[in-house]
C-alpha cells in the first residue's frame, strides 16, 4: 500500500509517499508498519494506537489521470500531479479535459469535421430564440457535409 508521510527525519521527506506494509498479529498489541525511506532503507513502527498511525502517516491517491489532445492533434494521458492544479483547471475551462481516451479521440474528430466545414465555407447567419435557422454557402464537391454535421450536431439529446 502506499501511504504519504506526515513528518520528516533523517530517512523520510515530508509529504513522501513511501511504500508500507501495515500488520497485526495475534499476540501483538501493537500495530507493525514497514515503511522504505529515501535511502531504501526499511523502517519499522510499532503503534500502539491508530490515531498514532494517523499522526504520522496518511493514506496515499495515486494521481487522477486525464487525457487531452495536444498540439499535434494526439491524445495524450495526463496525470493531475503533472500539473498544478490552476493549470489544470485552465485545460478544463477550454474542453481539453476528457475522462477518457475515447472522449478525445470523439473530439478531435469533430474539431477536425468542423475545420472541413470552415473550409468549405460553412458559415451560421442567425438564429431566432426558439428555431435555429441554419444558411450556408459551400465550395462545389464538398460531399461529406452531411457526415460533418451529423457528427457536430446529430444524435445527441
Amino acid at each position: 500500500m502506499k501511504l504519504k508521510t506526515k513528518f520528516q527525519d533523517e530517512d523520510f521527506e515530508l509529504g513522501e509517499v513511501v511504500d508500507a506494509t501495515i500488520s497485526v498479529t495475534p499476540l501483538d498489541e501493537h500495530i507493525k508498519v514497514k515503511a522504505k525511506g529515501k535511502q531504501g532503507r526499511e523502517h519499522f513502527f510499532n503503534i500502539s494506537r491508530i490515531s498514532e498511525l494517523f499522526e504520522l502517516f496518511e493514506d496515499y491517491e495515486g494521481p487522477k489521470e486525464y487525457y487531452a489532445i495536444d498540439l499535434q492533434g494526439d491524445t495524450i494521458k495526463w496525470a493531475r500531479h503533472s500539473w498544478d492544479e490552476k493549470t489544470t483547471n485552465k485545460i478544463k475551462e477550454i474542453g481539453n479535459y476528457f475522462e477518457s481516451k475515447e472522449e478525445a479521440e470523439q473530439a478531435v474528430k469533430k474539431l477536425k469535421a468542423w475545420k472541413r466545414l470552415k473550409n468549405n465555407g460553412f458559415k451560421f447567419k442567425g438564429s431566432q430564440l426558439q428555431n435555429l435557422n441554419i444558411k450556408f454557402w459551400l465550395d462545389h464537391g464538398y460531399t461529406e457535409m452531411g457526415d460533418d454535421l451529423d457528427l457536430l450536431f446529430g444524435g445527441e439529446e
